[in-house]
């Protein structure tokens, strides 16, 4: 049975489990395994938690996520507190919460499904609890949306405006027995003109929401929240006048990191030799063995420009399948391409692992 179908079928009975767990079922070389491991978990075929037991993740397989649950208790404090705030309700709407919960919301990766929810036209952001299916999330968001817009204050109805009933009187004129001089009467007053209140301003009822369009969105696609909770302070002297002064940090100036390279040492020289004819550039090296490993970070040309790699060298008349497997690894940890430079050859079972499992690395035999 193949390495990778071991680990499977390890996974699938026990898991989830520690890494150091699955090499010690394993029993192979630890940074092999590794290797593997992220291989597998590139591939799907393993799934890796965001949380961390005492600094290592959890592998688990599809299907496994209820027994992840089991480890919650693992996570921070404040991280625990809203992953059962979130297992309580079912869904969260992002803006409703406090900063500390909705930074906690992105942290809790394992158990948080971020929802993009567009409802009347409009876009929110939600959180359901893992185990809730798409159908409950939809029903659950439209009955929160509903029972939030009925709370708020009822619209005001227009004001009808109210018409005066103008009643007109007339003064009973009697024929007079004999004539009298007509007196000047004062002309009749004009009507004033009635003034009609704009009617008030209608606010209308919100429509109630019947149906939601949910998308589940990746890590990257959720938008980013940060607050601050530093405070700064002013202090204020008294003088012949008041002089504010605020206090500032002092901005760390950043090192210049100088380079110094064993002149002394001629494998470091042929390495050197072999960047500065290719055009690579030396952005920081550490010595592993005087003399025989050096590991890289380098800016290599290309046609759309350096790219930067993780370089491993090697002074090896021959270079075995665990040489390729750790530089492997440290490449992977890094999140870098990985270029293998070696004064040696490989053994035949390095080049078929080479062949096979490390296509994205770069061999080169330097003289």
């Amino acid at each position: 049975m193949d390495n990778r179908e071991k680990i499977l079928a390890i996974v699938k009975e026990k898991g989830p489990l520690l890494p150091a767990q699955i090499n010690k079922e394993l029993r192979t070389d630890v940074l092999f395994a590794s290797a593997m491991l992220s291989e597998m978990v590139d591939q799907k075929k393993l799934m890796l938690t965001s949380m961390k037991i005492g600094g290592s993740p959890l592998y688990y397989c599809t299907g496994q996520e209820h027994i992840v649950e089991k480890f919650a208790h693992k996570l921070t404090e404040k991280n625990y507190r809203v992953f059962e705030l979130l297992k309580k309700s079912n869904i969260l709407r992002d803006r409703d919460q406090d900063p500390q919960s909705r930074v906690a919301l992105r942290e809790i990766k394992d158990f948080a499904v971020p929802l993009e929810v567009s409802a009347n036209s409009k876009k929110d952001l939600f959180w359901k609890f893992y185990s809730v299916s798409d159908k409950d999330a939809e029903t659950l968001i439209k009955d929160y949306i509903n029972a939030k817009a009925a709370k708020q204050e009822p619209p005001k109805m227009p004001e009808k405006p109210i018409q005066k009933e103008v009643q007109a009187t007339f003064a009973d004129v009697k024929k007079p027995v004999q004539p009298a001089p007509a007196q000047p009467r004062p002309a009749p007053a004009p009507p004033k003109p009635e003034v009609q209140k704009p009617p008030a301003h209608v606010v209308e009822a919100p429509k109630p929401v019947t149906s939601v369009k949910m998308t589940t969105l990746d890590e990257d696609e959720v938008p980013e929240f940060s607050y601050q909770t530093s405070v700064s302070f002013s202090t204020t002297i008294d003088t012949d006048e008041k002089v504010k002064i605020e206090k500032k940090k002092e901005e760390p100036q950043p090192e210049v990191k100088v380079l110094e390279f064993p002149e002394d040492d001629e494998f470091f020289n042929k390495i050197r030799s072999f960047f500065n004819s290719s055009g690579i550039e030396i952005l920081d090296f550490t010595n592993i063995r005087k003399g025989t490993e050096y590991d890289f970070i380098i800016n290599l040309p290309s046609n759309v420009g350096s790219l930067e790699y993780y370089c491993k060298a090697k002074s090896k008349s021959k270079v075995s399948d665990g040489d390729l497997s750790t530089a492997f690894v440290y490449g992977q940890m890094k999140k870098l391409p990985i270029l293998f430079l070696t004064m040696g050859d490989l053994t035949k079972t390095a080049k078929e692992l080479l062949g096979k499992e490390f296509k994205s690395m770069f061999v080169k035999k330097i003289e």
